[in-house]
């Protein structure tokens, strides 16, 4: 990378832009402990702009084997306050992904006040937070599908 692309760090705007066309909001359910897991992924073949979505945000920049053709490079974000103010922070510029990270900010609310009450997520979970990842979890899916489509913002 050359020194001009280390220095340049792109705008909220932008980066909002770009993580609406090519980012994505992941949330699986981990079999072992029936947890929900959380994170962000953006996988792009130009590294530099991976490079400053870490500078800004954190995460981490690794290779990506989805391709055989050419060097793909992915973005992860799975510490759950990064999410959580990445989200926040781009909400008011998303436009495709707006529904999913409200969906993922009420998700990691919930999950926080959870905690704060003495839930630290080791052990059996609660009915309502088992539900909380399962309808999260399925929300988000439901969001992605071609037939939900939002045509206008307010």
């Amino acid at each position: 990378m050359d020194a001009i692309q280390e220095t340049i760090q792109p705008s909220l705007e932008y980066f909002a832009g770009h993580f609406d066309g090519e980012g994505c909001i992941y949330m699986r359910m981990r079999p072992e402990s029936q947890r929900a897991r959380l994170s962000i992924t953006i996988t792009a073949g130009f590294k530099p702009i991976l490079d400053a979505y870490q500078r800004q945000f954190g995460g981490q920049v690794t290779k990506s084997t989805m391709s055989v053709n050419m060097q793909l490079w992915r973005w992860t974000l799975s510490s759950l306050p990064e999410v959580a103010k990445f989200l926040s922070t781009l909400l008011p510029f998303l436009w495709e992904k707006r529904g999913e990270a409200e969906i993922a900010l009420t998700y990691l609310q919930v999950r926080l006040q959870y905690a704060l009450r003495g839930g630290n997520g080791r052990g059996s979970k609660s009915e309502v937070s088992i539900m909380l990842d399962t309808l999260s979890q399925s929300t988000l899916h439901s969001l992605r599908s071609p037939s939900n489509v939002l045509l206008a913002r307010p």
